[in-house]
């Protein structure tokens, strides 16, 4: 599956999710999440971090200007990157967003993506998440029935 013009390639997360996405023209950079897919995430403007999600993980991606992420990976993070003042177990930033994506069976994270990102995802099921790059999409990621617009993760749909 291509997600228009800005996703090479998508990778098995195993366990969790059939399908993880890895970003454009970073991949080399990019290092192996274990026990969970073969390859990560990396949006190329905003940083070349990469997480690796499993054992050991103590901390998450911070991308420049965005101030996007903080994971909170339950029984595999044991901390996650506060942004301002607002993470405990699920982070909101007031400023940009009015809710957050929180992935209730799998891990208990919690996505917030700044600017541009007015509601979110409850994905049950899988640990996956929805992204949305001011650069990149005007949609997120959603699963199954929720879907406008967008690419649907896993078995749910074809396109």
């Amino acid at each position: 599956m291509v997600m228009e013009s800005y996703c090479e390639d998508w990778m098995v997360m195993e366990s969790y999710c059939e399908d993880c996405m890895v970003m454009e023209s970073c991949c080399e950079d990019c290092m192996v999440m274990e026990s969970y897919c073969d390859d990560c995430i990396v949006i190329e403007t905003c940083c070349n971090y990469c997480i690796v999600i499993g054992a050991g993980c103590d901390d998450c991606m911070v991308m420049e200007s965005y101030c996007c992420f903080c994971m909170v990976i339950e029984s595999y993070c044991d901390d996650c990157m506060v942004m301002e003042s607002y993470c405990e177990d699920c982070m909101v930033m007031e400023s940009y967003c009015d809710d957050c994506i929180v992935i209730e069976t799998c891990c208990n994270y919690c996505i917030v993506i700044g600017a541009g990102c007015d509601d979110c995802m409850v994905m049950e099921s899988y640990c996956c998440f929805c992204m949305v790059i001011e650069s990149y999409c005007d949609d997120c990621m959603v699963m199954e029935s929720y879907c406008v617009d967008c690419m649907v993760i896993g078995s749910f749909c074809d396109d």
